[in-house]
């Protein structure tokens, strides 16, 4: 494998890495987002729930995206190494 296919993938796995604390991170808060849900005087006093929840979904989604992404560009980089 050539130097420059294992930095980029060196790269993308640092990439990768960052994406799952994102979505672990996610998870945990939308976890504490829907104990404090439960509280009706929370609700009242911080507002709508459910566009905080929302806001998570998205970043969840976009994490699983990403993720998708990584795995097609890493099969890429190895198909073409290989057919080298």
């Amino acid at each position: 494998m050539s130097k420059k296919i294992t930095d980029i993938e060196l790269e993308l796995s640092k990439i990768d890495r960052k994406n799952i604390i994102i979505k672990k991170l996610s998870m945990i808060i939308y976890e504490m987002v829907t104990e404090l849900e439960d509280s009706q005087e929370l609700v009242a006093y911080s507002g709508n729930f459910d566009d905080m929840q929302t806001l998570l979904d998205c970043i969840l989604d976009e994490s699983t995206t990403n993720e998708c992404s990584l795995s097609s560009i890493l099969k890429h980089l190895k198909k073409s190494e290989v057919g080298k």
